[in-house]
């Protein structure tokens, strides 16, 4: 009889074992299911006139005159304050749905995904080590330096490393993030600061081994959908790996929704998708460039932080006022021109609402139908 009752006794606990990882494993479906299905959070921008918000609409008027008087090529200019979009101005035939080449600005997201990735374990932190995720790698005597540098020296542009002269050498290469490290560098990592967009393929490379998905596929879960960001396309690679440096696409109002991430210090509608420690990592000035962060610009003149794209594309987070200021161009626009622009939007706003004025409501909505109508058509 005891050996009938300890049978059956096994027999329950055997169930019960499997009853519980046939849960498991259905709730592991279940998520991976929800994961793929993860709709986008597309959240409608709250619209107000700037005057409400603290931004006397002089400034508007003035940089529109400014830019005209400068012929600047811009394609879009929008400001957001206080959680409200309180300009949206678009040239040529842009307009909100115009997916606008973001060329550098690529890093800056790249910068957030590293931040994500370390929340996520997948690096442990800036910190660590290339060379932990490229062990078969044999490092030359005299590049000895190379085994020291870090996910940080790649974020600060202090890798030693200078590879946008290589692109020409990627034709077959099959991991390119490898073939960088493993070249030889020009500098000690942490030495010098030198732009370089090509090795920050290597943390593409290292995000998409660790991650076990794209950039892109990464981002669109952890980042754009989110953020409610549609629009985005990403070039990759002849290996299928999304650029580190450059290649992403998106409209300007997407570009609004990414700069307030960080202005809201890594929460979005509630939910928080960037730690704040990150953000505050991102926008310490690194030992080498006072001007520069982990990927991101930070300015001299004004309290702001930027994420740069080739020809004036820009997104600048003004922490101080609740900004976000976004630009947009089809050809290049001078760092004179824009810290002109900068410095009269900068010197026209308040903390507290302005009285409103109508009459610059009237003349800006001119101004507007102007520059669609004389600007040439955007590219």
């Amino acid at each position: 009889m005891k050996n009938i009752k300890r049978g059956f006794c096994l027999i329950l606990i055997i169930s019960l074992i499997l009853a519980l990882f046939a849960c498991s494993s259905a709730k592991d479906e279940k998520d991976a299911s929800s994961i793929e299905e993860t709709p986008y959070n597309v959240k409608e921008f709250l619209i107000s006139t700037p005057e409400e918000q603290g931004l006397d609409s002089d400034a508007i008027i003035n940089v529109m005159e400014y830019a005209s008087f400068q012929e600047m090529p811009f394609s879009s200019m929008l400001i957001s304050k206080n959680g409200y979009l309180v300009t949206e101005i678009y040239y040529g035939s842009a307009d909100r749905d115009t997916v606008m080449p973001m060329y550098s600005i690529t890093k800056s997201v790249l910068s957030a995904l590293v931040g994500i990735a370390i929340d996520e374990g997948y690096i442990e932190s800036a910190e660590q080590k290339i060379c932990d995720f490229y062990p078969d790698v044999e490092i030359a005597e005299e590049d000895f330096g190379k085994k020291e540098m870090t996910i940080k020296h790649l974020l600060t542009m202090s890798s030693g490393i200078v590879a946008d002269e290589l692109w020409d050498m990627f034709d077959g290469v099959s991991d390119i993030g490898e073939f960088i490290f493993s070249y030889q560098y020009e500098n000690a990592p942490g030495e010098v600061f030198k732009y370089d967009s090509a090795a920050l393929q290597i943390l593409a490379c290292i995000l998409q081994k660790q991650t076990g998905m794209t950039l892109y596929e990464y981002a669109t879960e952890k980042l754009f959908k989110p953020l409610g960001i549609t629009s985005v396309t990403w070039d990759a690679d002849q290996n299928g790996v999304n650029y580190g440096g450059s290649g992403i696409q998106m409209t300007p109002r997407d570009m609004v929704r990414f700069g307030e991430l960080y202005l809201n210090d890594g929460v979005w509608d509630g939910k928080r998708i960037l730690s704040s420690d990150w953000i505050a990592e991102t926008i310490t000035p690194s030992e080498k460039d006072k001007g520069y962060g982990y990927l991101f610009w930070l300015e001299y003149d004004y309290p702001i932080y930027s994420a740069y794209g080739a020809f004036g594309q820009r997104i600048h987070v003004v922490p101080e006022h609740d900004m976000v200021i976004v630009f947009t161009t089809y050809a290049d626009v001078t760092y004179p021109q824009y810290n002109m622009v900068r410095k009269i939007i900068m010197e026209n706003v308040y903390d507290e609402p302005l009285p409103q004025n109508p009459e610059n409501e009237e003349i800006i909505a001119e101004m507007m139908k102007d520059v669609k109508e004389k600007m040439p058509p955007s590219e």
